[in-house]
């Protein structure tokens, strides 16, 4: 089975997942990109009053999919995500020269959830946890940062009917 939905709205280029299942998992790509021009009004003195235009851009991706791994259910995932924003070069009220700006924003995220339903004398409790790492990068006018960092793991019990 192949499934595939887009959804083209004003200022949103392409909006679409697509999911295919295969026996005991599943796989889900979903994507997005968006992009479009900025129109910046800026009074950085409180004296003139200057305006800019600019282009914006948004591009993110993720696959994910669920394993049943014999009574525990894994949900590993991966996602790209990408900012960027950039104004034009211009001459401001007060007669200074403002270069052009570019900023980007550029971040991975990998994680597993983990699911695992036990059976009790007073019925069923579900029980969830989770880890993610995070890495990040950010640029603005040649100037990168970069950083990498881990979630602390979360787990949290869920779903639980007793009697």
């Amino acid at each position: 089975m192949f499934s595939y939905s887009a959804r083209p709205r004003p200022s949103i280029t392409r909006l679409a997942a697509t999911t295919w299942p295969i026996p005991d998992h599943e796989i889900t790509l979903d994507g997005r990109a968006l992009w479009g021009k900025t129109s910046n009004d800026i009074s950085p003195l409180g004296t003139f009053s200057d305006s800019v235009d600019g282009t914006r851009s948004l591009v993110m991706a993720k696959v994910s999919t669920k394993v049943d791994a014999g009574g525990v259910v894994l949900r590993p995932r991966i996602s790209v995500a990408q900012v960027h924003e950039s104004t034009d070069a211009y001459t401001d009220g007060g007669g200074t020269a403002v270069p052009k700006v570019t900023t980007t924003l550029d971040q991975v995220l990998a994680g597993v959830e983990v699911q695992k339903t036990v059976t009790t004398a007073r019925g069923t409790l579900t029980l969830l946890g989770a880890l993610d790492g995070v890495w990040a990068r950010s640029t603005a006018s040649g100037r990168v940062r970069s950083r990498a960092s881990m979630a602390p793991p979360r787990a949290r019990a869920g779903g639980c009917r007793w009697g």
